[in-house]
């Protein structure tokens, strides 16, 4: 006699518990969750992602890939057959008793005062980039980022983005990081090192097609 599949409704929960741990560890910062994730069992990490994003369930799939919404279907006892992303998406809402369309409706939108300006710098995409402009939408509209990529790996590459949708995108507040008060000053050789250091860093990086080596062939 064949085994009888238990019907669990999905959640964000049981939604999270199909992912491995690199995964939820790429949601954590997706969605911007802080906490510390060094050494921390997988049900642990669960648990903490779930209830930051308790009552998102819709926000939670859109990250998923359709392989990973395949084991989701399988773990719920629902057809998986489906090819499009999106069927499986719609599949999987309508088990958790949300409507279709959960799937495409937008993100609550930013609160006033916490959209970046010109200038700052923000994360998202697992990137850093300075704000270049930031473009308000009209009535129910998202505000419109013009950003520069500040990595090093890809120094100069241009993104414009719809703040309101970028899960986990966020500001970077450097005073906020812990980086703790000035007790004391370097010496000046450490200092004049450094400077030297985001010398020769500024010229390769104003170039993205120019190699800088530090010195010239045979002068070592």
């Amino acid at each position: 006699m064949g085994g009888v599949t238990k019907t669990v409704i999905p959640s964000g929960h049981s939604t999270l518990a199909t992912l491995g741990q690199p995964r939820l560890l790429d949601l954590f910062r997706s969605f911007g969750v802080a906490a510390q994730t060094d050494g921390v069992a997988k049900a642990d990490l669960v648990r903490h992602l779930s209830h930051e994003l308790e009552r998102r369930l819709p926000a939670v799939l859109r990250e998923l890939s359709r392989d990973e919404f395949r084991a989701e279907c399988r773990r719920h006892g629902l057809d998986e057959a489906a090819r499009a992303r999106s069927d499986l998406q719609v599949r999987v809402l309508v088990a958790a008793g949300r409507p279709p369309r959960a799937a495409t409706e937008r993100p609550p939108a930013a609160a006033p005062g916490h959209l970046p300006h010109q200038g700052q710098v923000v994360q998202a995409r697992h990137r850093q980039w300075l704000v270049e402009a930031a473009l308000p939408g009209g009535p129910g509209e998202s505000p419109l980022l013009r950003l520069v990529c500040l990595d090093d790996d890809d120094p100069g590459r241009r993104l414009d983005v719809l703040w309101d949708l970028e899960f986990g995108a966020r500001v970077v507040t450097p005073e906020l990081q812990g980086l703790g008060a000035v007790t004391r000053l370097d010496p000046p050789e450490h200092f004049g090192a450094y400077l030297h250091a985001l010398k020769w860093n500024a010229v390769s990086a104003a170039d993205a097609t120019r190699f800088q080596a530090r010195s010239a062939p045979g002068s070592c």
